[in-house]
């Protein structure tokens, strides 16, 4: 029945994913990547639009369609393998930018967001890779309007305050972004300023990010520079 066939589906997506996701860790892969335009089919998949589609869409300023739903393993991998593929690679970065990589992220981003409960363990593990990739991103001036325009920071800000702070490789990998952005003031006003959703809150969580992680040397450097970006820079 249907239902077979879609789990069928599914299990070949993710072998697929699989290898590419291995095949991205080595870094003289990265060229071919782009080559192949497979960096292009991954984000496709990963919108749920064609590129060229979501391009008309945004000169028309139309909202955009439905998402295509892809269970946890599938989202993770594809974004695992565009993270490896743009940690060195700049080509690999600029392109990913002029795609919409970063509002694509940040859409999923939103959504991932709210995943406590039973598969929090796997959202956690989807959660990683898209800020792992998000901080690739985030070191190129280029890339900050789409940051701003997405509502990255303000949403970083969110996870920080809501979602559980055990998971220390997201935690660190949120500061990380935050300690590059909180050199921008556009960065600043997001985290605690006029364009802040709840300044005080994510204050406090980095406060308490300092104090859960006491003996984690590069969470405490990465925290203490967010917040000292904060009182320095206004």
């Amino acid at each position: 029945g249907n239902s077979k066939d879609r789990e069928k589906q599914h299990k070949q997506m993710v072998t697929a994913l699989r290898l590419l996701f291995s095949l991205s860790k080595k870094k003289t892969n990265d060229f071919l990547f782009r080559q192949e335009r497979i960096v292009h089919t991954l984000l496709e998949l990963l919108s749920g639009e064609g590129l060229e589609e979501g391009k008309k869409r945004a000169k028309k300023n139309k909202p955009r369609r439905a998402r295509v739903r892809f269970k946890l393993d599938v989202l993770t991998y594809a974004t695992g393998t565009l993270k490896n593929i743009c940690t060195l690679d700049k080509e690999n970065q600029a392109i990913m930018a002029q795609q919409g990589a970063i509002t694509t992220l940040a859409s999923m981003l939103n959504a991932a967001s709210n995943g406590k409960g039973p598969h929090e363990k796997q959202v956690a593990q989807l959660l990683v890779q898209i800020t792992g990739t998000l901080r690739n991103l985030c070191g190129d001036r280029k890339h900050f309007k789409q940051f701003w325009n997405s509502r990255v920071v303000q949403t970083l800000c969110g996870l920080v305050c809501n979602f559980p702070m055990k998971h220390s490789e997201l935690m660190l990998n949120i500061v990380r972004i935050l300690s590059k952005l909180s050199l921008h003031a556009g960065g600043r006003s997001r985290i605690a300023g006029d364009d802040a959703v709840d300044a005080m809150g994510a204050l406090t969580g980095m406060l308490q990010l300092c104090q859960k992680y006491a003996d984690h040397n590069a969470m405490m450097v990465r925290t203490f520079f967010v917040l000292g970006n904060l009182t320095a820079g206004e």
